[in-house]
């Protein structure tokens, strides 16, 4: 009875949205691929750069980067769109720059474990 009483105070001076943070964290560790994470970190790096780039642009930077087939590389950025860590142009809007969504930035941040360089 005593545990469950600190564990509930304990819980009780985390903020919700730190809860949550961590939670995504941990289920996007969980299911991302090697490959996403890669991938994601290196958005994360290049917008650090400020130099906004489209969804095309960077299937051809990170192919020839990280040495993927373009396909591979499509594949996983649609899974990251799908899963809300990243916002890109589509067929109907051509021209967008492909950026990190807040729950991206923060996993991206989690990912990058502190490595900021590119």
């Amino acid at each position: 009875m005593y545990a469950f009483s600190v564990e509930t105070r304990v819980r009780s001076t985390i903020r919700p949205s730190e809860i949550l943070e961590e939670s995504l964290v941990r289920l996007a560790e969980k299911v991302m691929t090697d490959v996403q994470q890669q991938i994601l970190k290196y958005i994360l790096l290049r917008e650090e750069h400020g130099d906004p780039k489209t969804y095309s642009w960077y299937v051809r930077a990170i192919s020839e980067e990280l040495g993927l087939p373009e396909s591979t590389v499509k594949w996983s950025l649609k899974n990251l769109r799908d899963a809300c860590l990243i916002e890109a142009g589509s067929a109907a809007e051509k021209g967008l720059p492909l950026r990190l969504t807040y729950p991206g930035m923060v996993v991206a941040g989690r990912v990058c474990g502190g490595e900021r360089r590119l």
